[in-house]
C-alpha cells in the first residue's frame, strides 16, 4: 500500500520500534535458552534441585522462540519481516537519498554514505 510522506514516516518508525522491540525479545528468549543448555553441562547437580522448574523453562522458552521466529518471518504475517520489506517496496519514492535530504534538512553537500 502506497502512502504519503507523512504517512510513511510514521509507519516507517513504528515498524522499526516494533521489529527492534521483537527482535530483542527473540534474541533475549534465545540467550536465556543456550545459557540453560550450556549450564546443563558444568551445573547438572544444581540444576537437578529443581527439574521441574528448569524443564518448564526450557520447554517454555523453547515454545517462545518458535513462535517469535514464526512472527517474524511468516510471510503471510502483518508486522514481521516481510511486511515490512512489502511496505519499503510500495513506498521506495521516500527513501531516495533526495527525499532524504529533504526530510532532514541536509544541505546539498551531505554525505549520505
Amino acid at each position: 500500500m502506497k502512502v504519503t510522506l507523512n504517512e510513511f514516516d510514521s509507519q516507517f518508525d513504528d515498524y522499526r520500534k516494533y521489529l527492534r522491540e521483537e527482535v530483542l525479545r527473540f534474541c533475549g528468549y534465545v540467550a536465556v535458552y543456550r545459557q540453560i543448555q550450556e549450564r546443563k553441562n558444568d551445573r547438572l547437580e544444581a540444576m537437578n534441585l529443581a527439574p521441574a522448574f528448569f524443564r518448564t523453562v526450557e520447554s517454555a522458552l523453547y515454545t517462545s522462540i518458535i513462535i517469535w521466529a514464526n512472527t517474524l518471518f511468516d510471510t503471510k504475517g502483518e508486522r514481521g519481516f516481510f511486511d515490512f520489506l512489502t511496505f519499503i517496496e510500495n513506498n521506495l519514492k521516500w527513501l531516495s537519498v533526495t527525499e532524504l535530504k529533504r526530510r532532514k534538512n541536509y544541505p546539498d553537500d551531505h554525505s549520505s554514505s
